[in-house]
């Protein structure tokens, strides 16, 4: 099985970089597209009709967007894909911080997922893919802390269970058990301590009992 995934991004070093970091992933039979305008990623989405792409992710504004003969930013874009080719499961990669135009395209434009753009993004990026060629969804942290409230909250069950065995005080090691008897496949020591980095990044803590206190006060876990 073969999975197609295109990247749109005006800056060349952001495109180059998530391309490495999904090269990382080692996705058999992977494919990565790379295009740099809007009507560029159009032409390459509509000419893949017999092999659709799998995965878009996509930055919302481009600084030679009054150029496209089509669209006028990520946003209008998405909503053509959303019509052209319904099956491609979408990821938003962007400093946009409004919560109208973020709650627009997770409720109305359905996106599978949006990363906010910073220092850690990239990082977030590999998680958000897995969880999406998964049939799951993913949100930045950042969002549930600008007030959203979403049913998907932006921490998956994984990281929700994590946060929830840490609150009980188990050691990772027993954290990786206690995920295997929850069935979450992705388990391992690595694994576990990686996303408790990630976490601890994202909500801003500096040790595990600060993040813990954290997420209770965010409403993540009780």
């Amino acid at each position: 099985m073969s999975t197609k995934i295109l990247i749109v991004d005006d800056h060349q070093p952001i495109t180059k970089a998530t391309s490495a970091i999904i090269d990382e992933m080692k996705l058999p039979n992977c494919k990565i597209i790379i295009a740099h305008q809007l009507d560029e990623a159009f032409s390459v989405i509509r000419s893949s009709a017999i092999s659709p792409v799998d995965l878009l992710i996509i930055d919302l504004s481009y600084e030679n967007a009054t150029h496209s003969k089509t669209f006028i930013n990520g946003d209008e874009f998405i909503k053509e894909i959303k019509n052209l080719s319904p099956e491609t499961k979408i990821i938003v990669h962007s400093h946009i911080k409004s919560k109208e135009r973020i709650a627009y395209l997770i409720r109305d434009l359905e996106i599978d997922a949006y990363v906010q753009k910073g220092g850690y993004s990239l990082d977030e990026i590999q998680h958000a893919v897995s969880l999406v060629l998964e049939g799951r969804c993913y949100f930045s942290p950042q969002l549930t802390r600008a007030g959203f409230a979403y049913s998907d909250q932006p921490f998956d069950r994984r990281n929700l269970l994590i946060l929830h065995a840490l609150s009980r005080g188990m050691t990772t090691e027993q954290i990786v058990d206690f995920l295997k008897h929850e069935g979450i496949k992705a388990n391992s020591l690595r694994t576990v301590q990686q996303c408790i980095t990630d976490m601890m990044v994202s909500l801003n803590a500096k040790t595990r009992e600060e993040m813990v206190y954290i997420a209770k006060s965010e409403g993540l876990i009780d």
